[in-house]
């Protein structure tokens, strides 16, 4: 089908992501609950002091089940330039620039075995295993200083470095302030939204009693607000990544049709486009106005936070990135070559 205006562009591709995300989501939930790290190995490391080994067979485990979420996420830079390929075919290539003989239309089938679609395909997916891999490093590091800092027995210490596996440290910081509360009996602990609250009863009871919870309860409450935070996680990197995989794809789709019809990458133009709701951040309304003519295929947006190739940009600070949910359109303005 010929490519449609820039709304269309913004709804087929809001569309695609919301297919998108629950299987990022849950491939990154399956990816985490198979790592299993046996508690006694992770005893007999913290007894030896051994805080390096700890952070190296937890990475061993992150990069043996890895390709279950990056499979994931490649998968979702296909499907999306497959829905690219599929609104350029058909669309009209103006008349001075078709070839002798050639097809008056684009002809646009997304290969994902291109040669240079397959490298674009990989820096993502090794961009996005690092991030993960560090951003679980970085966790674990504070649950080793919590931990330290606390002066846990080698069991408790354990538990709770492995309890951290899947979390980014933000969460792990929840995570430990959540155990605090319950063990002080702190009633601000009603206030953390994620907590199971079939456990409020027993909660209330204990702090309206002033008898502290049994180790085993706390536990119990603690695992449940952990399961919680993990689903919130994959949640945020769904909505992420299914950002990032769309762009990708789109980009890798268009540049497929620059070379198969002969077009000069030059006649593109890039817009940004941003949720129009009271959840949108107030600097990527400015985006647009910063770009009014648009960027090229391999220009970057300017930003008030510096520059982004597209929305989700992983090279963006996290601020600029983090839960975006703009997109990009694209038009194709003959006059443009040069």
């Amino acid at each position: 089908m010929p490519l449609g205006s820039a709304k269309e562009q913004e709804r087929i591709a809001q569309e695609l992501m919301d297919k998108l995300e629950p299987g990022i989501r849950s491939a990154f939930l399956d990816m985490i609950d198979k790592i299993d790290i046996p508690l006694s190995e992770l005893v007999a490391l913290i007894e030896a002091n051994d805080f390096v080994a700890v952070q190296q067979i937890i990475n061993t485990q992150y990069g043996l089940y890895a390709p279950i979420l990056s499979s994931a996420v490649i998968g979702a830079v296909v499907a999306s330039g497959q829905s690219t390929a599929q609104q350029l075919d058909g669309t009209p290539i103006r008349e001075d620039y078709q070839r002798i003989s050639g097809p008056k239309k684009i002809v646009a089938v997304f290969d994902q075995s291109n040669p240079n679609t397959v490298a674009d395909m990989e820096a993502y997916r090794a961009t996005f295993i690092s991030e993960i891999t560090e951003t679980q490093r970085d966790a674990i590091g504070n649950a080793v200083t919590d931990g330290l800092r606390r002066g846990l027995n080698p069991r408790d210490f354990a538990r709770e470095i492995r309890q951290t596996i899947g979390l980014s440290s933000d969460l792990q910081r929840h995570l430990v302030n959540f155990r605090r509360k319950l063990e002080d009996l702190d009633p601000s602990v009603f206030s953390n939204t994620r907590r199971d609250k079939r456990f409020d009863a027993t909660l209330r009871r204990a702090i309206e009693g002033d008898k502290p919870l049994s180790k085993d309860q706390i536990n119990k409450m603690v695992e449940r607000y952990r399961q919680r935070l993990l689903v919130y996680r994959s949640e945020r990197i769904a909505r992420t990544e299914a950002l990032r995989a769309h762009s990708v794809g789109n980009i890798a789709s268009w540049r497929q049709v620059f070379e198969a019809n002969e077009i000069p990458e030059a006649v593109v133009r890039r817009d940004w486009r941003y949720t129009h709701d009271g959840r949108t951040r107030e600097w990527h309304r400015d985006i647009p106005r910063l770009n009014p003519k648009g960027v090229g295929i391999n220009e970057p947006f300017r930003t008030p936070l510096g520059p982004l190739r597209y929305p989700g940009d992983p090279a963006g600070r996290a601020a600029n990135v983090v839960n975006c949910r703009c997109t990009e359109t694209m038009r194709l303005d003959w006059d443009l070559e040069g």
